[in-house]
């Protein structure tokens, strides 16, 4: 310890009864400051546990109501303060391997009346049940939502094998809560789950339809036949899915879905699979809606599940027994705008099972062509999504348009082999779903128009495109490190010329050192391995190695 400091000041009483006098008043303002801070700490704790807990009146018989905080806009998304623990699982933006999804039940129901088009705000309801199995040991679930309100939440379990309906005890649920930057919905049990066993989770939840853009649920607002009507349809691709449903959303965490959509009987209503049936139910008001249920779709990821609520008619073909509908507008299709597509998806889809020997899995095929639709396409098993530009009018003879559709279609028919069947694992290789499909899409619009040069179509199409972008200023390898994903928005970032342009660019230099026999030989074998499930990029490297030790031992 340091000497005593020897030194002082004389004070006399007055000035010391004076020091005394302001050391209370000090004193008082600091207990008032503290009363004043602790008032305030209650309001802000307040305002926090009504992040978790709103309008307690609405809620079940002995729950609660879950409301995800909502920035006051989007670009904020990310940065929005939401309550959580210190760190956790819920800071990384891939989901843990706790839970495997096996099965979703969901159904949804959007209030879209033809009779009310002018509410400011429409919403919808939902209900999905998840059976899941366990992997690890845990008392914590996470799930992908994003903006959802939960009314009801339940985990049940574990399921006796083989047995969906037996009677099964409810875990207990401690608490619901949301990690916002990485869209997750938290659900902290009161005791753990066994590893290997199954159970079910039960969201009864709320949200938004999308009035503007092309995002998860999302609303189409036209004119058909002189009159204004509205439509209401889905874009998963690539991480919207959470913006409809909890989830497990992810492209590897494939499951089966049986879907069910309610909606107002002037609509009709699409889905990925065929109609199974059809019901009525009266709401509260005494209203009466449709609930059309679907076919148990085959093993998918969650960015594949696809509606449509709409009023439009349809022009029907056959292609080897499977019926493909075209559907749009009324004035459209009287018209016979849709004729084009109508007569080319088939034989597309004829010359893909032939040249793969690998038949498209689906008993059907809807597309429709709505009259707004930002992302252009979407290769949705059994319902694919396009814009207005699948439109071919009958005065309009001009070839290049006729190619244009050709390619278009070309492209998400091409998905359904390569990024449907077999999914890349995670999104660092969507090149695996998009390159592939932009470069048979050039061999199909070949296969059409046989007196234009393959290569001419590749280098005026592709080529000359991606050439100008990817030099030595600026280039993308197609095939992103996983390590360098920290948020959703990187994602969206991925679907850019070097995904569609430089990934065709390198199937066709496969293709033509391989040979073109060699190629489409390792990509069967590519195919028939990874069917209904998911690859990474080494996973197509193997099989072409496959093809090519063969022939080696051939040459020498």
């Amino acid at each position: 310890m340091s000497p005593p400091f020897s030194s002082g000041i004389y004070v006399s009483r007055g000035v010391a009864l004076l020091l005394a006098g302001l050391t209370a008043v000090l004193l008082l303002a600091l207990v008032v400051l503290a009363a004043l801070y602790g008032s305030c700490a209650h309001v802000q704790s307040s305002e926090l546990d009504s992040h978790l807990v709103k309008d307690t009146s609405l809620s079940p018989p002995g729950g609660q109501e879950w409301t995800q905080p909502t920035p006051a806009h989007e670009s904020t998304v990310g940065t929005s303060q939401d309550w959580r623990p210190p760190s956790g699982p819920w800071d990384h933006l891939r989901l843990p391997p706790w839970l495997v999804p096996l099965h979703y039940d969901l159904e949804l129901w959007p209030r879209l009346q033809p009779d009310n088009l002018s509410t400011p705000s429409l919403t919808f309801t939902g209900r999905v049940n998840i059976t899941v199995r366990c992997t690890v040991a845990t008392s914590t679930l996470l799930l992908h939502s994003f903006f959802l309100n939960y009314k009801q939440v339940e985990v049940w379990g574990p399921l006796a094998p083989d047995t969906r309906n037996a009677t099964v005890g409810r875990v207990p649920l401690e608490n619901v809560w949301f990690a916002l930057d990485m869209q997750y919905v938290v659900l902290d049990l009161g005791q753990s789950l066994d590893p290997g066993s199954s159970y079910e989770l039960n969201f009864d939840f709320s949200g938004q339809v999308l009035q503007e853009g092309s995002e998860g649920l999302f609303l189409n607002l036209y004119t058909d036949e002189d009159q204004l009507r509205a439509l209401i349809a889905t874009q998963m691709e690539p991480t919207f899915a959470r913006h409809v449903f909890p989830c497990f959303d992810e492209p590897a965490l494939k499951a089966t879905f049986n879907i069910t959509i309610i909606h107002h009987p002037g609509y009709v209503a699409l889905s990925n699979m065929p109609q199974l049936g059809q019901s009525h139910r009266i709401d509260v008001n005494g209203s009466r809606w449709t609930v059309t249920s679907f076919h148990t779709t085959p093993r998918m990821p969650t960015y594949l599940v696809a509606l449509v609520i709409c009023d439009f008619d349809y022009v029907s073909r056959t292609e080897r027994g499977k019926e493909i509908r075209v559907w749009a507008r009324k004035d459209d299709i009287a018209d016979g705008y849709l004729d084009f597509a109508a007569n080319h998806t088939g034989p597309v889809f004829s010359f893909l099972e032939d040249l793969f020997n690998i038949s498209y899995p689906l008993p059907k095929t809807d597309i429709i062509a709505l009259p707004t639709f930002v992302n252009g396409a979407m290769e949705n098993w059994g319902l694919m999504i396009f814009d207005a530009s699948l439109l071919l009018e009958l005065d309009d003879d001009l070839p290049e348009k006729r190619a244009m559709i050709l390619s278009i279609l070309s492209h998400e028919v091409g998905h359904q082999w390569f990024g449907n069947l077999v999914t890349m694992s995670w999104w660092n290789n969507i090149w695996l779903n998009e390159g592939f499909a932009s470069y048979f899409e050039v061999g199909l619009t070949n296969y059409f128009y046989p007196k234009v040069p393959r290569n001419m179509i590749f280098f005026l199409t592709v080529l000359h495109d991606i050439l100008e972008d990817d030099h030595s200023l600026e280039s993308r390898a197609v095939s992103t490190p996983v390590e360098n994903f920290t948020e959703t928005r990187e994602i969206n970032r991925l679907f850019d010329i070097y995904t569609y342009k430089k990934g065709a660019c390198m199937a066709w230099m496969l293709a033509g050192f391989l040979s073109q026999h060699l190629f489409i030989n390792a990509l069967k074998s590519y195919l028939e391995t990874f069917s209904y499930s998911n690859a990474e990029q080494d996973d197509l490297w193997r099989h072409i190695q496959m093809v090519i030790v063969p022939l080696r031992h051939f040459l020498s």
